[in-house]
């Protein structure tokens, strides 16, 4: 067997298998392989899958097939959600190949796979249940290749079982890092040179109930907001019954939480809720999302929706798009129903036709867009940070984000990226937002 120095890895999916892809990338570069782009010709391909859709699915196989072309010697490892709940479908796909199938379970050891164990056999299958994992994959990253905002992933796996919803199947059940391991890896993060850090998660919401002696979310942000050299501290998605009253209360208190919320509705129809196992109403999903504006105004909040949901007529996207219609909400992330083999809801009867729900998602789409240019007219004239990120393939300003999520384009000089600078919001260009230098800190 060749010896393995170039490698690559591909990512598909959530911030989650994007940090855990990360992690493998320090964990390789560590043990003296190169990392070189995907593109490339490269000696071992690592592949870290997402199932959440079948689109999802068909691309995890577009990644497999691609490495096999770009070099049929080389040792191919795939992994993540795909590889963890459907490694049937896999088997026959792979066989002929020198691959190596990695659950969830045993992503923490991917590099030992590099080479084929059996030297017969080069098809070889490492997958366990990962319903029975009990503590968190202890991973840990430093450098985030070509980011300027850091990843830290503090909660794994989900309890809800969604009808809808394969992920539990795939990630297992909720279990949390440990608060001092946070901690830890937040200073070294910040020692790395990080401003921000985003908080990643399956379940982000559940963080904590699992450990001894028990803790949560809000804990949390109270010790890492006392970090030292922290300047941001940003949200990943969170469940809608997960948010409390304190935890949006101590937001709108804190200088180094981003008033930035991402929280899935699903439907706006308590009844189709109800179908999809979501333990919440349309009243209380209302409810919730006024009391976040109510306590701080300038807040981003995101969104998911998804349509055709068996069962989803008329009424029930009308509910949706009246309910979207008069929340604050910043932006929508609009998904149609993808039936997932070994959920619930895949026996589920009356789905609507792919014309119909294209024709609903179109249209909570540009509700979407034009909510989002609301929010950002409401921000016009404000003064606000912004983290450098680079600049802008297009017009080649500088771009960053604000704390409340609005991408911001500057027309300046002598700023650094990854640098944070004081802004004025000074003019909305179709789908643009200008800013101007006030200072650099």
């Amino acid at each position: 067997m060749p010896e393995i120095q170039r490698i690559a890895i591909e990512t598909l999916g959530c911030k989650v298998n994007q940090f855990e892809s990360a992690a493998i990338e320090e964990q390789l570069r560590a043990k003296g392989h190169t990392i070189v782009p995907f593109s490339q010709p490269a000696d071992a391909y690592i592949i870290n899958t997402c199932t959440v859709t079948a689109k999802a699915d068909f691309q995890s196989r577009q990644l497999i097939r691609r490495a096999m072309r770009t070099n049929p010697a080389a040792r191919i490892i795939a992994t993540g959600c795909y590889v963890q709940t459907a490694s049937r479908e896999l088997l026959e796909f792979c066989q002929a190949g020198n691959v190596c199938l990695v659950g969830n379970d045993r992503k923490i050891n991917l590099a030992n796979y590099l080479i084929p164990h059996n030297p017969d056999n080069s098809f070889e299958i490492y997958i366990g249940a990962i319903d029975e994992v009990k503590n968190i994959c202890p991973f840990t990253v430093e450098h985030f290749p070509r980011r300027t905002r850091a990843f830290l992933r503090i909660q794994d796996g989900c309890n809800a079982f969604c009808s809808y919803c394969i992920v539990p199947y795939a990630r297992g059940r909720s279990r949390s890092l440990p608060p001092v391991e946070v901690l830890k890896q937040a200073e070294r993060l910040v020692e790395g040179g990080y401003q921000e850090i985003v908080l990643t998660g399956i379940n982000l919401g559940r963080y904590g109930r699992d450990i001894t002696p028990p803790t949560s979310l809000y804990e949390l942000l109270v010790s890492l907001e006392k970090v030292n050299g922290l300047r941001r501290i940003r949200l990943s998605s969170i469940e809608p019954a997960e948010i409390t009253k304190e935890l949006v209360t101590f937001m709108a208190e804190s200088e180094v939480i981003c008033p930035h919320f991402h929280i899935p509705l699903q439907s706006g129809s308590t009844e189709t809720l109800k179908r999809m196992n979501r333990h919440y109403t349309a009243e209380f999903y209302r409810d919730m999302i006024g009391m976040i504006h109510d306590a701080i105004p300038v807040a981003a909040i995101g969104t998911d929706v998804m349509v055709g949901f068996p069962g989803e007529g008329e009424k029930e996207f009308k509910d949706t798009y009246d309910l979207l219609s008069e929340l604050p909400i910043t932006y929508l992330h609009v998904f149609r129903y993808s039936a997932r083999r070994g959920t619930a809801a895949y026996a589920f009867p009356e789905s609507i036709n792919a014309k119909a729900a294209t024709l609903r998602a179109g249209r909570l789409k540009e509700m979407g867009l034009l909510k989002k240019k609301t929010f950002y007219f409401r921000n016009l004239g404000q003064k606000t940070s912004v983290l450098i990120e680079g600049r802008d393939r297009h017009s080649k300003l500088y771009k960053g984000l604000t704390p409340n999520y609005i991408p911001i384009l500057i027309d300046t000089k002598g700023v650094s990226i990854n640098g944070m600078i004081d802004v004025k919001i000074e003019r909305i260009l179709g789908d643009q937002v200008i800013g101007v230098l006030l200072s650099s800190k």
